[in-house]
């Protein structure tokens, strides 16, 4: 800890609120902030909140689950994953699509792991990602789902 730190973080993010109100990624820098001082009751409030004023947005349900797998809360995070997935939303974020992979491969979902694992190495051409995509299809004997179609398939 480096003492008046959080004070400092604190009072950036209140001028950022004043110098834009209403922006969301105020709000999500907000509600990370609150998860890693441990307020993470806070954080889930002003996730939801946020999340109930605009259901149609990826970045919303993808901080709402990361602060779930932070606090080692495993078993909500899948199905926050699956309300924007089931609304059509699609995570467009590289770092959101590994974390939607691996939250799924945790879970025993495994199709479901090898969609995101696949979107994500088509978003990133990024060898590692395949790598893994590729071994755990051969692990579980599943095919790469090309399409959310297959991917809503795997997951009923």
């Amino acid at each position: 800890d480096i003492p008046g730190a959080q004070e400092d973080v604190k009072d950036k993010l209140e001028l950022a609120e004043k110098l834009s109100p209403g922006r969301q990624q105020i709000e999500y820098a907000k509600i990370t902030f609150l998860a890693g001082i441990g307020e993470i009751d806070e954080a889930i409030k002003m996730a939801e909140e946020v999340l109930s004023r605009n259901e149609n947005i990826a970045e919303a349900y993808y901080q709402l689950a990361r602060i779930y797998e932070f606090n080692e809360q495993h078993k909500e995070v899948l199905p926050v994953l699956d309300r924007a997935i089931s609304k059509g939303l699609i995570f467009t974020d590289p770092v959101h699509q590994i974390f939607a992979a691996e939250a799924y491969e945790f879970e025993g979902r495994f199709e479901d792991a090898l969609y995101w694992y696949n979107m994500a190495y088509k978003s990133t051409g990024n060898e590692r990602i395949k790598f893994k995509r590729d071994e755990l299809s051969r692990m579980t004997q599943k095919p790469v789902p090309q399409s959310l179609e297959e991917f809503f398939n795997f997951s009923k």
